[in-house]
């Protein structure tokens, strides 16, 4: 008797870095990109790692998968404490340990906390928080999971769920003090709404915070061009921003 072969699927966000630096032109092909506020080089191609915070499939089985990817050439690695509630911050965390540090670039957010137990890859439910005790929890926590002293870029996730006046008196000013500590090397904004990010950039801008990337979702596909239309682009040129596109597969 035949025995059946264990599969695994897993439905893996790929992470496209169109550009490190809007204003020289878009570039989508497949090298290596430095940003300016870190000294490490990451890939045109990340790997989203929402799915490994799912109840689905072996943690054995998602750490081969980040190898996988890292034997590939695979640099960029994002993933937030919503998915799965933590969940995929540890297994990314166990994947990495056993790899250089600096090889690899952690993108990782705040904000946004799964219900307890929610172990899933959902883009809902669950609540926001972007009070200045929550981030530090979270920075925190995710120090903790990932098993790094650093992470490489914060994000705040979802920023269209931030109100103005947290995210002037709150976010950034926080921001501000894990980067001079150490605790993070870069600050990104991710969110939906195209027409957020000229609004949020600009009240970074006017507090002095340098916003190193955005990261929008599923808004440059087959179907979807919309983040690379010059209408777009030419809002978020004068804040010399990186641009990740996650979802490009829709």
């Amino acid at each position: 008797k035949s025995k059946k072969a264990k599969i695994f699927l897993f439905f893996v966000t790929c992470v496209t870095r169109f550009s490190m630096q809007v204003g020289g032109g878009l570039q989508n092909r497949c090298g290596h990109h430095t940003p300016s506020a870190v000294d490490a080089k990451v890939t045109s191609i990340g790997l989203g790692t929402a799915a490994l915070g799912s109840v689905y499939g072996d943690v054995h089985d998602s750490i081969d998968l980040v190898h996988t990817a890292y034997s590939k050439g695979i640099t960029y690695f994002d993933t937030a404490p919503f998915y799965g509630a933590g969940a995929s911050e540890e297994v990314l965390g166990a994947a990495i340990s056993n790899l250089h540090r600096d090889s690899v670039f952690v993108a990782t957010k705040f904000g946004r906390q799964a219900p307890v137990n929610e172990h899933s890859a959902s883009g809902s439910g669950g609540t926001t928080n972007y009070s200045r005790n929550a981030i530090e929890l979270s920075v925190a926590q995710s120090l903790h999971r990932l098993q790094t002293e650093y992470i490489d870029m914060f994000q705040i996730h979802d920023a269209e769920h931030c109100d103005t006046k947290t995210f002037q008196y709150d976010v950034l000013p926080t921001i501000q003090d894990l980067l001079r500590v150490g605790k993070i090397r870069a600050f990104g904004i991710t969110g939906y709404p195209l027409q957020m990010f000229p609004h949020t950039l600009q009240l970074a801008r006017e507090c002095g915070v340098h916003v190193d990337t955005i990261t929008t979702y599923g808004q440059c596909t087959i179907f979807n061009r919309n983040a690379i239309q010059e209408e777009f682009l030419s809002e978020i040129r004068p804040y010399d921003v990186a641009i990740i596109n996650a979802s490009p597969l829709g």
